[in-house]
């Protein structure tokens, strides 16, 4: 098969299952909603107890709250602690030896490779430059009538 003809086979089923889950829900909902005698007029006999009708939405919101919560519950349990060192890095890290990142990158490659970034290179990337004291001059009278100069000011 060609990928043009794999492409139609899958909108094909698409557009059979939405029409079969229509179809479906249209049946459900008027099983649940006829009285029996018209059912029975149209020779559908062989259909289950109302109970269900019921009883099987009233189910699957017990199945998906019960699933939710030991989900949630699951995460919580195998989340390791903040002060662990297994948050920050793990067996399956693949460090460079050379990581060069955003403006310390090499140009000549327009992909980088598939790397991760150790913390004391995000540390120094995100914090280094506010090591630095930075003073700020703020303007006297006659520069501030200059304009854009005076609003700015001036950092040293």
């Amino acid at each position: 098969m060609t990928e043009d003809s794999q492409g139609a086979q899958i909108a094909i089923n698409g557009f059979i299952g939405s029409i079969l889950i229509v179809v479906g829900s249209i049946t459900y909902v008027l099983w649940a909603v006829l009285p029996d005698d018209v059912l029975h007029r149209l020779h559908l006999t062989y259909y289950p107890d109302r109970y269900w009708a019921v009883a099987i939405p009233a189910i699957l919101v017990m199945f998906l709250f019960h699933y939710f919560t030991t989900s949630w519950l699951l995460v919580l349990v195998t989340t390791h602690p903040l002060t662990d060192g297994r948050c920050i890095t793990d067996v399956d890290s693949k460090p460079d030896k050379e990581i060069e990142v955003g403006a310390l990158a090499d140009s000549s490659s327009s992909v980088p490779p598939w790397v991760d970034i150790p913390v004391s290179v995000a540390s120094h990337l995100l914090f280094e430059p506010w090591n630095e004291k930075v003073r700020y001059n703020a303007p006297g009278p006659t520069e501030m009538m200059n304009g854009e100069n005076g609003r700015r000011g001036r950092f040293v």
